[in-house]
Formats: C-alpha cells, sequence, structure tokens
C-alpha cells in the first residue's frame, strides 16, 4: 500500500500547482514515441518524474512479478522508460476521469457506434466485438471519438485531448442511463473540488455530493486471461488509492459466468476490483 499512498502524496502536490486543481493526465505521449509506445495507464510521466515523483521505483507494485522493476531486471528504470515508456503502467490501473458508474451493467465495445467503426479500422488487429467492458469507460472513449476521429489522434494531439473533460457521452445502451458523472453526461477529470459534481439525482434533498474517500483513482492491476481473472494479491484482490488519499485492500468478487458474454459478471464486486475493469485493462493492454 505504500506505493500508492505516496502516489496520492503526488497527485496531490501536482493538484496544487495545476490549473483548476487538476491531477495529472492518463499518459499517451512520451518523447517522441508513437501513441502505441507511449500509452500507458498511468499518471503521464512527463507532468510528473521527476519534479513530484522522483524515485521511479514507486511505478512497480512489489507483488507484481511481471512489473517495470522486473522487466529492467537490473538496468535503469529511466533508460528504460526512454526506450519502451509504455512499461510506465504494468502494475497500476490509473485513468485521470473520475469513473462514478462501474457497477453499471457490463456492455461489449461494439455496443457503441464510434467503438464499433474503430474495430472495423482495426479488423483482425484487435476485434472489439469479443470484449465485454465497464459501460462508462467504453461510453467515454466512445464520446472522445466521435469528438476526435482516429487520424486525428497523434501523440501531441491526444494527450491534451486527454486532458479535458470528456463531454456528450452517450446513454448506457441497455438501461438509457446517463454514463455522464452524477446525473450529467459529462465525464470530469480529476481534480479537486470534482466531487460535488457526483450526485445522480439532483432534485432529491437526501442527495449530497461524495466524499474524496470515496472516488478511487489508481489501484493494483487485475487482467482476464480467458475465463480467469489474473491480480497481484492473493487469494485474489486489489489495494486501491482513493482522493483523499488512503488506500484500502478491496477482495475481487464476481457474480455467475456468463458463458454467451464470456466472462464473469460484477455481481457484489466492489469498484474498480471487478471482471469488468479487468476486461477493460486487458482491451487496453491488447490496444497497445
Amino acid at each position: 500500500q505504500s506505493n500508492l499512498k505516496q502516489w496520492g502524496l503526488i497527485c496531490k502536490m501536482y493538484a496544487n500547482e495545476a490549473r483548476g486543481g487538476e491531477w495529472p493526465p492518463l499518459q499517451a505521449r512520451a518523447g517522441n514515441h508513437s501513441i502505441m509506445k507511449s500509452f500507458s495507464l498511468t499518471p503521464w510521466l512527463e507532468a510528473v518524474y521527476p519534479e513530484y515523483l522522483n524515485d521511479l521505483g514507486l511505478l512497480s507494485c512489489p507483488s507484481d512479478l511481471d512489473s517495470l522493476a522486473v522487466v529492467a531486471n537490473g538496468e535503469n528504470p529511466a533508460t528504460l522508460l526512454a526506450e519502451k515508456p509504455y512499461l510506465a503502467g504494468r502494475s497500476y490501473g490509473y485513468f485521470g476521469w473520475v469513473v462514478d458508474k462501474a457497477d453499471r451493467p457490463l456492455v461489449r465495445c461494439d455496443q457503441f457506434q464510434n467503438l464499433a467503426l474503430l474495430s472495423g479500422v482495426l479488423g483482425a488487429q484487435l476485434n472489439l466485438s469479443v470484449f465485454v467492458v465497464t459501460a462508462q469507460l467504453a461510453g467515454g472513449f466512445d464520446a472522445q471519438l466521435r469528438a476526435h476521429p482516429v487520424p486525428s489522434l497523434e501523440p501531441g494531439w491526444i494527450q491534451e485531448v486527454l486532458s479535458q473533460n470528456i463531454t456528450d457521452v452517450s446513454p448506457h445502451p441497455q438501461t438509457g442511463e446517463t454514463l455522464g458523472n452524477g446525473a450529467g453526461t459529462t465525464i470530469y477529470r480529476l481534480r479537486e473540488g470534482v466531487e460535488r459534481f457526483l450526485i445522480t439525482d439532483i432534485n432529491s434533498l437526501g442527495h449530497s455530493a461524495r466524499a474524496q474517500s470515496t472516488v478511487w483513482v489508481m489501484f493494483d492491476q487485475t487482467v482476464q486471461r480467458g475465463n480467469r481473472i489474473l491480480s497481484n494479491h492473493q487469494p485474489g484482490g486489489a489495494n486501491v488509492l482513493y482522493m483523499d488519499g488512503h488506500v484500502a485492500y478491496v477482495g475481487y468478487e464476481h457474480g455467475p459466468y456468463d458463458p454467451q458474454l464470456g466472462i464473469w459478471l460484477d455481481g457484489p464486486a466492489t469498484p474498480p476490483v471487478m471482471p469488468s475493469m479487468a476486461s477493460t485493462l486487458t482491451i487496453l493492454g491488447a490496444a497497445r
């Protein structure tokens, strides 16, 4: 848990000096590398290293047998990341936006129009129709693709895109519920004070803004391999960093296996330690 607590301090320090109290964005640009080599589920290293993050060892979970430190095998991590920046996100998951509806019914990527179009472009390289993912994240990426078509996503531009709120997010394709934060259609960037936007029923006096202590921001990665979920911690679970800086261990749970979807349903799982999130992390790794 120590590494994640340090990341909480790093992000808070960054936010104290950033425009609007924003936390670091997700990484999509690193030097002159392409998006495929730069993209990583980690805070953008060029924004935090070395001013806020002065120890690259914090990128590696001590329990992760496939971490950056293991891959480096004694090599200077900075040297390795200069060549392969995508390795930064091997241990932890971080998106840079508020995900407050991870527990909604699962969706296939191709249920969103622009993700379906992307699947057609990628073809056999990555068949998105077979992936079942977290609906809110799928809706967010779909909205990003609608606003910024694939040909425009060169590394410098996409890093700017990932630094913005995601607007005009389509509703859930099955339930019709809005998939923006709270009751809206916008998925907000992580920033200080964002929790006041996370009210799902603005007409109910009994619904108050969520506290930062309930907004998860970073976590030990879990990934899907066939019908199995792999995690860094046994018997299964992950440490989760919340926006107020505290870290808690969340055990992995799931519902029944759905043979049509090819995934365990989320059931009683606690976000973000859940089958749909593991599937989402798997597809983001495969896309890279």
